[in-house]
C-alpha cells in the first residue's frame, strides 16, 4: 500500500511535459512579430506606394481620353458661339466634347520612368525583407535571453537545494554534538545568499519574459511563456566558414545590399529621364464635339406683303412685294447634329529654353545617382565590418566557452573533494563555502558563455540567409 501511494504522489507531482511546451515557440514569436510590428507595417505601406508609382508610370503610356459637358446661361449682350450673332436676351447654351491624346515620343522618358519605378519597387520589397529580418533577429535575441535566464534560475535553485541539504545534515550533527554550532551558522548564511541569488534569477527570468512579450506587442503579458526547445550543445563546427566567405555570401544575398544596388540602378534611369527632357515631344490628338444654343432659329414658313414704295408721274401708287419669314427655335437634337465638329492632328513641342529647368533637373538626377552609389558603398563597407566583427566575437565566445568548460570540470572535481573533506571534519565551513561559491560562479559563467556563443553563431547564420532556429 505504501508503494501504491508513493507511485500516486510521484505521478501527481510529475511535470507535465505538454504544459511545459504549450508556450510560444521561436517561430511563432517571429511570425507574430512580423505580422504585427509597426515598422514592418509602415515599410509595407512604402512598398504599396512604390507599386502605385509603377502602375501610374505604365498607365502613362496609354492614350488619354477625356470628356466634357457644360450647360451655361448668358445674360446681356454677347456673341453666341454657335450663331455668331449678338444676343442680348437670356441665352442657354450646351457644349459636349470628347478628346484623346497620345504621346508618340518624348525622349524615352516614359520608358525610363517605368524602368526606374520597377527598380524602386524591387528596392522597397528588399527593404521590407530587411526589416523583417531585423525584427526576427531581435526576437531571437530576446528568446535566447529567456533560455539563458531560465537555465541560470535552475542552476541557482539546484545550488540552493544542495546547500539546504547540507544545512539539514549539519544541524543533525550539531544537535548530536559532533560539529560546532558556528559551522551551521556559516552554512545558514551561505543558504541565505543562495536564496537571494534564486530571487534575483527569478526576477531576471521574469524581466526577460516581459521583454519578449513587449516586443510582440501582446495585450496580455501575465500569462506569456515560451516553449523550451532542445538546444543542441554548441560546437566549433558552427564556425567552419571564415568571415570573408560569409561576407561574399551576404553581399549578394542580404536584402539591404539588394535594395542599395537597386536604388543605384533606379537613380541611373532617373538621369536618363531627366536627359529626355532635351528632346522634342511628338503627340497625336483627336477630338469630337457638338453644342446647342438657345439663340439658334430656323425658318418654318414665308408670306408676301404688298408695300407702297412711291408714285408715278400720273399720281398712281407704286407697290412692291416683301417676303416675310417665320422662325422657330432650332430643336436641340437637330442642333447637336448640325454643330458636330471633329479634330485630328499631330503636335510637336520643341524645348528651346525653359528657365534652366531641364539643366537643373539633369544635375539633380546626377547628384541623386552619386548619393545612391555612395550609399551602396557605405552599406557594403558596414556589412563587411559587421560580419568580420561578428565572426571575431563568435570565435572569442567559443574560446571563452571552452575555457569555462574546463574550469567547471576542474572546480567540480575540486568541490567534490572539498565536500568529502568537509563532511569528515577535515575542512571548516569557510573553505567549504568558498569552494562552492567558486563552482557556482563558474557554472553561471559557463551558461553565459554558452548562450553568448549560440547567439553570435545565429547572427552569422542570419547574414548567410539561414533561418533562425534553435
Amino acid at each position: 500500500m505504501r508503494f501504491f501511494w508513493c507511485c500516486c504522489l510521484f505521478l501527481f507531482f510529475l511535470p507535465d511535459s505538454k504544459a511545459q511546451n504549450s508556450g510560444w515557440t521561436l517561430q511563432q514569436c517571429i511570425d507574430h512579430a512580423i505580422k504585427n510590428n509597426l515598422s514592418v507595417r509602415q515599410t509595407q505601406l512604402n512598398q504599396n506606394l512604390a507599386e502605385q508609382n509603377l502602375l501610374q508610370s505604365k498607365a502613362g503610356t496609354l492614350p488619354s481620353l477625356n470628356g466634357s459637358a457644360s450647360n451655361v446661361y448668358n445674360f446681356g449682350q454677347t456673341i453666341d458661339p454657335f450663331t455668331n450673332t449678338f444676343a442680348t436676351a437670356r441665352v442657354r447654351s450646351d457644349r459636349f466634347s470628347i478628346s484623346s491624346n497620345l504621346t508618340l515620343f518624348s525622349g524615352l522618358q516614359q520608358y525610363n520612368t517605368i524602368q526606374a519605378n520597377t527598380l524602386s519597387l524591387f528596392a522597397s520589397k528588399q527593404d521590407l525583407e530587411k526589416i523583417k529580418n531585423d525584427v526576427s533577429l531581435n526576437i531571437a535575441t530576446a528568446f535566447i535571453q529567456i533560455l539563458f535566464n531560465r537555465e541560470l534560475l535552475m542552476n541557482s535553485r539546484n545550488q540552493a537545494q544542495v546547500t539546504r541539504l547540507q544545512v539539514e545534515r549539519t544541524r543533525k550533527l550539531v544537535d548530536a554534538g559532533g560539529v560546532a554550532r558556528n559551522v551551521l551558522l556559516d552554512l545558514d548564511a551561505q543558504l541565505a545568499n543562495e536564496d537571494l541569488a534564486v530571487v534575483n534569477a527569478e526576477n531576471q527570468f521574469s524581466l526577460a519574459n516581459l521583454n519578449l512579450a513587449l516586443l510582440l506587442d501582446l495585450k496580455e503579458l501575465a500569462d506569456f511563456s515560451i516553449s523550451v526547445p532542445d538546444v543542441a550543445e554548441p560546437s566549433a563546427s558552427l564556425l567552419a566558414q571564415d568571415a570573408e566567405t560569409i561576407f561574399r555570401s551576404a553581399e549578394t544575398g542580404q536584402p539591404g545590399m539588394k535594395a542599395a544596388e537597386a536604388r543605384v540602378n533606379s537613380a541611373a534611369k532617373s538621369v536618363l529621364v531627366a536627359k529626355g527632357a532635351r528632346y522634342p515631344t511628338l503627340s497625336i490628338l483627336g477630338s469630337f464635339g457638338t453644342g446647342y444654343s438657345g439663340a439658334a432659329r430656323e425658318i418654318v414658313g414665308t408670306s408676301n406683303t404688298t408695300i407702297p414704295i412711291g408714285f408715278t408721274q400720273n399720281g398712281e401708287t407704286v407697290f412692291t412685294t416683301a417676303r416675310n419669314f417665320d422662325y422657330q427655335l432650332t430643336p436641340w437634337s437637330k442642333q447637336l447634329d448640325n454643330n458636330l465638329n471633329k479634330t485630328f492632328g499631330l503636335t510637336l513641342q520643341v524645348p528651346f529654353f525653359n528657365g534652366l529647368q531641364t539643366y537643373t533637373g539633369i544635375e539633380r538626377a546626377k547628384i541623386n545617382f552619386e548619393s545612391a552609389r555612395l550609399n551602396l558603398e557605405t552599406t557594403r563597407r558596414d556589412l563587411r565590418r559587421t560580419i568580420h566583427q561578428a565572426h571575431a566575437d563568435a570565435l572569442n565566445a567559443w574560446k571563452k566557452l571552452e575555457a569555462t568548460r574546463k574550469s567547471v570540470e576542474a572546480l567540480t572535481l575540486s568541490f567534490e573533494n572539498t565536500e568529502k573533506r568537509f563532511n569528515v571534519g577535515m575542512l571548516n565551513s569557510v573553505e567549504y563555502n568558498d569552494a562552492k561559491n567558486k563552482l557556482n560562479q563558474s557554472k553561471s559563467t559557463l551558461l553565459q558563455a554558452k548562450y553568448d556563443y549560440l547567439f553570435k553563431v545565429k547572427v552569422l547564420d542570419f547574414y548567410q540567409g539561414k533561418p533562425l532556429t534553435l
